[in-house]
């Protein structure tokens, strides 16, 4: 990519949370993970530049927090700002050299909520490099927690996180501001409802429609 493409990129990420503003949505998430582009800059993996976009930390930020702030300008006040992003690419030094790691996330974080504006940090992580990862109930949630105490930014927690009480507790021990469910509420659409009547949550959001009521109680029950 030239310069000239660079900025092509981050005009058209703002021209992207316009038309997002235009149709109404309420909050815009800009998608820096996974080894799409934004990710691409940031991780060592992929970025091999020897210009102002590569090389150090600083350089490899670059694209994605102009990004950040261009969107951020092209948002009217008020309406939240999140990114997405990969906290590591689960890369072994000695296998694959230098990676994208926690503590650039850090680092890039900080400035994302400091230099854009950022509401919130959306922690995933993986997508530069073909091996798995080793996964498990929750197994991001302490990349969300250093994140959240280290740079001082909202920060939502994923990945296989599917029980109500799981969600709740990575919440009421400040590990993170925020639960999104992805894959569990594929396979459960209603979660949020199942897991509010859990949790003992009875207000208007926790409410079925009332075509569900025959199918929620039991037969002695029904009206």
């Amino acid at each position: 990519m030239t310069p000239a493409d660079i900025e092509g990129v981050v005009q058209a990420f703002a021209e992207a949370a316009r038309r997002a503003v235009r149709a109404g949505f309420q909050c815009v998430e800009i998608h820096m993970a996974h080894g799409y582009l934004l990710h691409q800059f940031l991780s060592p993996v992929s970025n091999r530049r020897n210009d102002a976009y590569g090389g150090s930390l600083d350089n490899r930020m670059r694209l994605p927090l102009a990004v950040a702030v261009a969107v951020r300008a092209a948002m009217p006040p008020g309406l939240p700002l999140l990114v997405r992003i990969s906290a590591t690419d689960w890369g072994n030094p000695l296998l694959d050299g230098p990676s994208w790691d926690l503590p650039q996330s850090v680092a890039l974080c900080r400035r994302l909520r400091e230099e854009a504006g950022v509401d919130l940090v959306d922690v995933s992580s993986g997508g530069s490099l073909p091996r798995g990862v080793p996964v498990g109930p929750g197994y991001q949630v302490p990349f969300a927690d250093r994140i959240r105490r280290e740079a001082g930014v909202a920060v939502g927690a994923v990945g296989l996180i599917t029980g109500a009480a799981q969600a709740e507790a990575v919440l009421q021990e400040g590990k993170a501001d925020a639960i999104f469910i992805g894959r569990e509420l594929l396979r459960d659409p209603h979660w949020p409802l199942r897991a509010a009547a859990e949790l003992g949550y009875e207000g208007d959001a926790a409410r079925y429609p009332r075509q569900y009521d025959r199918g929620r109680f039991p037969v002695a029950s029904r009206r």
